[in-house]
């Protein structure tokens, strides 16, 4: 059983992966959002610039995360 369950673990894996390789390659930026976002109180909080300002239009769509419990725990597995 533990051999099935590691083979099925890599089946897993790659798809994640491949899954990933698909976004990237069609355009999509893997990473947070919010890292890029302007201050709390910057005045293009109440009116964006989402053509001319990377802050109000991040350059990134979000972050992808596949979750494994692991040994009593949680792996992470970022893609991108």
């Amino acid at each position: 059983a533990g051999r099935d369950a590691s083979s099925g673990l890599d089946l897993v894996k790659s798809a994640f992966k491949a899954g990933c390789a698909a976004f990237t390659a069609d355009g999509y930026a893997f990473g947070d959002p919010n890292n890029f976002l302007h201050p709390s109180g910057h005045p293009h909080w109440r009116e964006p610039e989402f053509k001319t300002c990377p802050h109000c239009s991040p350059p990134v769509q979000g972050q992808v995360v596949l979750l494994l419990a692991s040994g009593g725990g949680v792996e992470r597995i970022y893609g991108g």
